[in-house]
């Protein structure tokens, strides 16, 4: 997906995105028997006798509050391996994750801006590990990666003033914060006292609306 352009980099995703994490990390592959192009999701998610930890809570949980954490899990996370090269992608799908707070959840809203940090954190010696490098850490300190980003409202906006007719190759313009493939549709009427009146519909992608935010397929936003 990558090589083909098909995600987009960025801090800010859309609720019903996926957030594509890039994690580069040395000496796992053994651990979760990563040593090719593979998905890992329930070895990687399996905290017990696993010492790496990912969380996901939120940055701003307000006065007085404690920060809920999204529930990961196989129904909406997928972490895919490339042994190889010592990286894993961690996969999110923003429709179907939930925050939660220990007892309670709630899917993460989508008429509103949640702000997120993300992180990843290798154990050190205290658990009976040793995967952090003994030149730059000491014998029980875990190695620790954040990551700060966005659950965004996802918003569409058209460009205006516009001026299309009932005949093809017409444009209409906008942006959105949805990622590049996403499929929309957009329904055009025209004005009244219009002869011939008209109304269209079509989906995007496609010349009849071109979305801001870069190009490419599929709902992926790889955070940075």
């Amino acid at each position: 997906a990558l090589a083909n352009n098909e995600i987009t980099q960025s801090s800010e995703v859309a609720v019903g995105d996926y957030a594509v994490h890039q994690i580069e990390a040395s000496g796992f592959e053994g651990l979760l028997d990563a040593r090719q192009n593979e998905e890992v999701t329930t070895r990687f998610l399996n905290e017990t006798d696993n010492p790496i930890r990912l969380t996901i809570e939120e940055a701003s949980p307000g006065a007085n509050q404690d920060a809920e954490t999204l529930s990961l899990a196989n129904a909406n996370t997928t972490v895919v391996a490339d042994g190889a090269n010592d990286t894993y992608f961690v996969i999110v799908n923003t429709e179907n994750v939930e925050l939660t707070d220990g007892t309670a959840k709630s899917a993460l809203p989508s008429d509103d801006d949640t702000a997120l940090e993300t992180n990843f954190t290798v154990v050190q010696d205290d658990l009976g590990f040793d995967f952090t490098p003994d030149d730059q850490y000491d014998d029980d300190e875990n190695e620790e990666t954040f990551l700060t980003w966005n659950a965004n409202e996802p918003e569409v906006t058209i460009d205006t003033p516009y001026n299309v007719s009932a005949s093809s190759g017409q444009t209409v313009s906008g942006t959105t914060n949805i990622a590049p493939g996403t499929e929309l549709n957009l329904r055009v009427r025209s004005a009244s006292g219009t002869s011939p009146s008209f109304l269209k519909t079509a989906s995007t992608p496609g010349t009849t609306f071109i979305m801001s935010s870069g190009v490419g397929m599929g709902r992926w936003k790889r955070l940075e």
